[in-house]
């Protein structure tokens, strides 16, 4: 498969606004130009302004190079950043994902789901806003075509 259709594929899936219910399948290892490996969480479309998605970095353990751990905060990067991905999490999460679907089953990612919908109904209201107080006909059409957008997956 061409590597911009994969990577397509790959920023369509986690473009979307995250759930308690995930499965390991809905989720993609990711290098970025320094070759360090990263979980891309969900992320909603137009959360922000940019490309940036929310991920967490895959630490290998200092004395076996097979066995990762993930990093215990969130960090904000640009898809762009990202160069090859992974549908095979086997390598870091182990067989049958076992540690991802630890992670999925956590408090930690339950957190995540609720502080992120958090930041999404915030950015909804927040545009609603700029809305409101927007003289510019031009500048209103392209908030009202952002808001459309993130209504659509709220």
């Amino acid at each position: 498969m061409n590597d911009s259709v994969y990577q397509l594929i790959v920023e369509t899936t986690v473009k979307r606004v995250p759930s308690c219910h995930e499965t390991p399948e809905d989720f993609f290892i990711a290098l970025d130009d320094r070759d360090y490996p990263y979980l891309i969480l969900p992320t909603p479309k137009e959360m922000f302004d940019n490309d940036d998605v929310f991920t967490i970095r895959l630490i290998p353990d200092a004395l076996n190079k097979f066995r990762f751990e993930l990093d215990n905060s969130f960090t904000k990067l640009s898809f762009r950043r990202f160069s090859t991905f992974f549908d095979d999490k086997t390598y870091y999460f182990g067989p049958d994902d076992n540690m991802l679907m630890h992670f999925l089953k956590s408090p930690v990612y339950k957190s995540y789901v609720a502080w992120v919908s958090h930041l999404y109904f915030k950015r909804i209201d927040d545009l609603i806003e700029r809305y409101n107080n927007e003289q510019l006909p031009e500048e209103r059409k392209s908030i009202k075509a952002k808001l459309s957008r993130l209504l659509i997956e709220a």
